[in-house]
């Protein structure tokens, strides 16, 4: 039920990945730094699905982490992407 909700999640944080070139010093560290996001994201969305109940309350506080999550890194994404523009221009 949860689970699809994940996938935007990790394609936005793969997403992350080209906001450095192989060039910069930084994209070893960018690398790393994206696959544990992404590790992570994915523990988040293997144990919320242990949380599932019959208790609707709960069930819509735990649907509503991954669309957190979605806005989160998408505003991430968008912030680096201006500035990378802005150092471009």
């Amino acid at each position: 039920m949860i689970s699809p909700f994940y996938l935007p999640v990790l394609t936005l944080i793969s997403l992350l990945l080209i906001l450095t070139s192989k060039e910069n010093v930084k994209y070893i560290k960018n690398k790393y730094m994206t696959f544990f996001i992404g590790f992570g994201a994915i523990i988040i969305s293997e144990s919320s699905l242990g949380y599932i109940t019959n208790n609707l309350i709960k069930n819509i506080s735990i649907a509503f982490i991954p669309i957190i999550l979605i806005i989160i890194t998408y505003f991430v994404f968008i912030f680096n992407l201006n500035l990378f523009n802005k150092k471009i221009s």
